[in-house]
């Protein structure tokens, strides 16, 4: 979403599209299967990492054009593979690239836990977006 002044460092907003790898006798329902309990709850791979937040990033963008907001930074979004894994073939890569350079990224939004009750209303971080910016001379 291009901002008014595109010279300014960007805003990345980050999601992953991988769910986490399958080792069925650790899971409490069927990991192919997307299962709602009695009290509404729903249980499936990615409903909550990270497939939640993603939809969230899309709406709020949506809504804010379709209000006519406009910001000063450029608003990028990306949907990453291999986060669950160590990201070593996606975001790893994708920094490394000069597409990625190209975004002139000043500030990243990654995950975060979404919930519709306050059950994480504080959470610690353990993982962090990283930029590789090399020099020479």
């Amino acid at each position: 979403w291009l901002g008014t002044n595109p010279r300014l460092r960007s805003i990345l907003l980050n999601s992953h599209t991988d769910v986490v790898p399958v080792f069925e006798e650790h899971w409490t329902y069927p990991p192919f299967e997307a299962v709602k309990d009695s009290q509404g709850n729903i249980y499936a791979r990615g409903a909550q990492d990270m497939k939640c937040i993603s939809i969230q990033y899309l709406e709020a963008i949506r809504r804010l054009k379709a209000e006519g907001k406009s910001f000063a930074r450029t608003i990028h979004l990306t949907f990453v593979p291999d986060e669950e894994v160590g990201g070593h073939k996606g975001m790893e890569m994708f920094v490394q690239r000069p597409e990625f350079r190209a975004l002139n990224v000043g500030f990243a939004l990654d995950e975060g836990l979404a919930s519709p009750s306050d059950t994480f209303s504080v959470f610690y971080g353990e993982k962090s977006p990283w930029c590789s910016n090399p020099t020479r001379g």
